[in-house]
């Protein structure tokens, strides 16, 4: 709700009272909202976008400029993803990297960044990072086959 209000006064300029308007700001503050999410996200996959990425990136850095810690930063790409492409099209290939980006997160820390730079390019910012063994860790899971692997039946070709 925002409230505006003014003075009223009489014709000698004594108070006579007070007026005000109330108007209902919901909806403008929702798509304030949506907007600021569409500007830091990948509209595909959901996930943070380049620019997210390095605004925590560089939060990351000067958290760490003052206290002592380690961080890593990961980056992924899906083998063979072009021949997916070119063989059963784009909406496959969206599909394909939609469902990647669900399944990166279940993967590292809730405090890491995992973010989409673009095309099949994934990255991810390991956060509070104890020793390298964390970064280890975290690129161990990454690539460790997944028990659900997209199978044909998976992937729609639009048409």
């Amino acid at each position: 709700m925002e409230l505006a209000t003014a003075p009223l006064q009489t014709p000698s300029g004594e108070p006579a009272g007070m007026i005000g308007v109330a108007a209902d700001i919901t909806e403008r503050k929702r798509l304030a909202e949506q907007l600021r999410h569409q500007a830091l996200h990948d509209p595909l996959t959901d996930l943070a976008n380049r620019a997210l990425f390095h605004d925590r990136l560089e939060h990351t850095l000067a958290r760490l400029a003052r206290h002592d810690g380690q961080l890593a930063v990961l980056l992924l790409d899906l083998d063979g993803f072009k021949t997916v492409n070119d063989t059963l099209g784009h909406a496959v290939g969206d599909q394909l990297l939609a469902m990647v980006a669900k399944r990166l997160p279940t993967a590292v820390r809730p405090s890491d960044t995992v973010a989409r730079l673009g095309g099949d390019e994934f990255v991810v910012l390991v956060e509070d990072a104890t020793s390298p063994s964390d970064a280890v860790a975290a690129t161990q899971r990454l690539a460790a086959p997944n028990p659900r692997p997209v199978g044909p039946g998976q992937l729609r070709p639009a048409g």
